[in-house]
Formats: C-alpha cells, structure tokens, sequence
C-alpha cells in the first residue's frame, strides 16, 4: 500500500516579484505558516517587512502534502506621512460592508472580487427615495467642489443611511436573473481584494454583454442592486440592456453612479451604458 505522507517542515522558497530571481530558501515548521495565504499576508525577512504577492500552493493542506511553497514577494516601503497630508482616492463610500461568511473561501471560486471602498458606487435607487438620492449628490458635489486636490480628496462622504436603496420595491433574484438575459452567468458571489472569505448574503452574476450585477439579498428578495466595474464587451448592447431597464422601469428605479455624482434615468441608461465601453 503507498500513500502520501504529509509535512510538518516545509521547503519555502522566496522569489523577487520585481526580478523574478530566487532571493533565498528557508526550512519552516508548517505551524510557522499560515493556513491560507487567501488573504493579504506580510512576513519579515533579515529585519525587513514583504507582502506576498503570490503563493504556490496557496493552502496549508497543498504545501504540506508537498512539502514546498514558493513565495512571490515585494518590499514594503514604509513611509511616514502628515495624517493631515493624506488624501482619499474617493469621494464616496458605503457602509457598511456586508460581513464575510465564517469559514468560507474564494479560492477556487468564480467570483466577483473588488475593492472595499467599491461596494455599492453605482446602484439602482427608487424614485420614491429621490430626496434622500439628491441629498447625498449634492454632499459628494460639495466634496468635489471643496475639498478636491490634485486627483485626491481632503475629506469623503459616507453614506451610511442608504439601507434599503430600492424600497419599497423588493425584486426577487429569478426576476434579476431573467433581466439579465441569454447567456447570464450565476457568480459564487462577491468578495473583497486582499480579504479571505466570501460576503454573506450577497449574489453576483455577469451578463452575456460583460455588465456585472451584485447586491445583497434576503429571503431571495433583493434588497440592493449593483453595477460592478467590468466594462460592457462588443456584444449588441441595446437588446442586451432592455430586459433590465424593463426591471427599473416597472420598479420606479433609477440608477445611481454616486462616485461621479450622477442620477441616471431609465431614458438615459442606455447612452450611460454605451459611454462605459
């Protein structure tokens, strides 16, 4: 009988993410490693802090049957600035994130993965919330009217009481999912660059033509519908899109981009659409 026996000191080596060139080889027990390199890793080296670019494998239950791992990795460089210096890349975020299912893993997944600070920039809104929708254009129109530098900002609005944003209409998932047309993708969901797991109660799906919806979820009823930042490809988009401005249209949507502080109407959202290619 053979079987594979598993590792308890792993062969570790480090390669340059800016050369390519291996920088060292290093003996570690498999308790000294993390379990998943899933998420944003850092590690000292000579008295030096580096950021794991990549992994491989990329789980503890890989590297210790095989007893190696390679490290891609790249310098940190720590440089201390005036905290009244620093600037947001944003003028707008959300909150608060969704949280992440306990447990879970994007590894292997086809998901939707964005920044943090990407979370519900451009959204359908009800046109019964349309005070609440001019309130928050106008405070990022100040942002970017006051307090932008360069290609920065000073301070940022959060919009932490957009709940609900399509009450009262609440659109079960198969209604989206028959708005997204032919040849739409069912994602594993949405997660966050740099963070291990994925979002609870969250759905992500791709459209035939490129565009990415998400949002969260209850009860199979959506409770927010999100555009992602994937770009619309050369697939006719007019007939691709119609389903889905019907969806708004017979919900009294909108469609919100609040990074550049735009409400677009269910006439508009075509030409908006065409101006993402």
């Amino acid at each position: 009988m053979f079987w594979k026996r598993d590792h308890s000191v792993i062969h570790v080596e480090y390669i340059d993410a800016e050369t390519g060139q291996t920088t060292g080889h290093v003996k570690l027990p498999i308790g000294k490693l993390p379990a998943s390199f899933e998420t944003q890793t850092t590690l000292e080296r000579n008295g030096r802090t580096y950021s794991v670019v990549r992994a491989d494998p990329m789980t503890a239950a890989e590297f210790r049957r095989s007893g190696k791992l390679r490290l891609v990795i790249r310098a940190v460089k720590i440089e201390h600035a005036d905290p009244r210096e620093m600037l947001f890349s944003l003028p707008t975020i959300a909150d608060p994130l969704p949280a992440i299912v306990a447990g879970s893993s994007k590894l292997g997944k086809n998901v939707l993965d964005m920044r943090d600070d990407d979370w519900r920039q451009r959204e359908f809104v009800s046109l019964s919330q349309q005070e609440l929708v001019d309130r928050h254009l106008a405070a990022v129109g100040r942002i970017y009217e006051q307090e932008r530098e360069g290609i920065g900002f000073r301070k940022i609005h959060v919009r932490a009481d957009v709940a609900s944003p399509l009450a009262p209409a609440t659109p079960g998932l198969e209604e989206v999912v028959f708005a997204g047309g032919a040849g739409l993708m069912r994602l594993d969901g949405v997660s966050f660059d740099g963070v291990a797991g994925i979002a609870s109660d969250v759905f992500a799906m791709r459209l035939l033509c490129g565009i990415e919806l998400y949002g969260s979820i209850a009860n199979d009823r959506i409770m927010s519908l999100c555009l992602g930042d994937a770009r619309p490809n050369n697939a006719p988009l007019a007939s691709a899109i119609a389903p889905l401005i019907d969806l708004a249209r017979r919900h009294g949507l909108c469609l919100v981009d609040w990074q550049r502080a735009r409400q677009i109407d269910c006439a508009q959202m075509l030409a908006y659409f065409e101006e993402l290619r």
